[in-house]
């Protein structure tokens, strides 16, 4: 596996573990409450509920999202991957959810992934491409049914797209890509791709 861009380095760090663990430390009560309350969840499990479907995860951290998919009993072991940067989160995911697959790429695993998935999910990942673009085009290629993605965006003015000027300080060591893009710049973006029929925003 080749060694992480420079500008990923932060997400293989135990400080990015740390980060996303606390999920891990709450009741099932208040996860479903907590992690419950943010609508791209909610989508995922209103699509996903009493369908075959396969899910790749995008940026699963330490597997919450299968914490999520069991609460709502429709986890199916051997139609879900989830995927990252981070080393210690995958670990971890591994050590919490032994029946789920989890397994560490590179920034360039998904241009070379052959299969598609039924559903993509991506939570928090496309603001921290330093191209965000091709990587949309990359999640949408694996995709075949729907993409559900989260991302910052904003109403006005033009995306700023380099990364020494939209980038943000992690765990106090890294500057990592953190770019906010145009919402009608991701629109107009979707728009060259004839397959997709909608888009709910």
């Amino acid at each position: 596996m080749k060694k992480l861009n420079k500008k990923y380095e932060g997400w293989d760090s135990t400080q990015h573990l740390n980060e996303f663990d606390l999920w891990n430390n709450l009741s099932s009560y208040e996860f479903r409450y907590r992690w419950g309350s943010f609508l791209e969840n909610k989508i995922l499990i209103k699509e996903l509920k009493s369908k075959n479907y396969s899910l790749l995860e995008v940026g699963c951290a330490t597997g919450t999202t299968v914490k999520w998919l069991k609460l709502n009993r429709i986890f199916k072991k051997d139609k879900y991957l989830g995927i990252d940067l981070s080393g210690p989160a995958i670990n971890k995911a591994k050590y919490l959810y032994k029946d789920a697959t989890f397994k560490k790429v590179d920034i360039d695993f998904l241009k070379n992934l052959k299969y598609k998935y039924d559903y993509v999910f991506s939570r928090d990942t496309l603001m921290h491409q330093e191209n965000p673009f091709k990587f949309l085009e990359e999640l949408l290629a694996v995709s075949q049914k729907g993409l559900i993605l989260r991302t910052r965006t904003k109403d006005k003015g033009k995306t700023e797209f380099d990364v020494n000027k939209s980038c943000q300080m992690h765990y106090d060591n890294y500057w990592m890509p953190y770019i906010v893009i145009n919402l009608n710049e991701i629109i107009d973006f979707l728009r060259k791709f004839k397959f997709i029929k909608t888009v709910t925003i």
